[in-house]
């Protein structure tokens, strides 16, 4: 059976085995009670499609990726445990394979930009998308944002350089820190 790891950091680090179907199940349930999407994203699928977008007129059009479902397990972390660690110039988070939104997700928003038609291209997601160095020799970073997908945000940046892209803007989520 597939588990997950939780990481319970009052006590130290403790590992639970937790069966990972139930959990997503729990976890879905729940975002769709939360937040203001329709069951829609569920029908005729074995899992939802979170990643969407829409058109404002011909103003601007807004595409909203999901960086969580369908990545790659983040470089250099512990099998299980999705969890943010500090990268040193890691190979492996510029791997080709390498993928924070999946194959078909990124054949999906090359698809979508190749068709664009508005003025403003908007692209929200998650997690931070610009590198952000953690030390003055651009070296260590951490993996759990799109310096540990460096390929695949090569590859995104490249898709918003097409001529029907104008204007490209790309939304991004906070960053948490001590």
């Amino acid at each position: 059976m597939d588990s997950a790891v939780f990481m319970d950091r009052r006590d130290g680090i403790t590992a639970i085995p937790i069966p990972t179907a139930p959990r997503r199940a729990v976890a879905y349930r729940s975002y769709f009670e939360h937040l203001p999407i329709g069951p829609s994203f569920w029908r005729g699928r074995r899992e939802p499609q979170l990643y969407r977008a829409v058109d404002w007129a011909n103003i601007a059009s807004l595409s909203v990726l999901d960086t969580r479902q369908c990545r790659s397990t983040p470089p250099c972390a512990t099998p299980s445990v999705a969890r943010n660690v500090r990268l040193d110039a890691r190979a492996q988070a510029a791997a080709p394979a390498r993928t924070i939104m999946g194959t078909g997700q990124e054949r999906w928003l090359s698809g979508w930009l190749a068709g664009e038609r508005c003025y403003w291209s908007l692209v929200a997601q998650q997690v931070f998308f610009a590198p952000l160095w953690l030390d003055g020799m651009r070296r260590s970073t951490f993996s759990d944002r799109w310096d540990g997908y460096a390929a695949n945000r090569n590859r995104m940046l490249h898709e918003m350089t097409r001529l029907a892209v104008r204007n490209p803007i790309v939304l991004s989520g906070d960053v948490h820190s001590r």
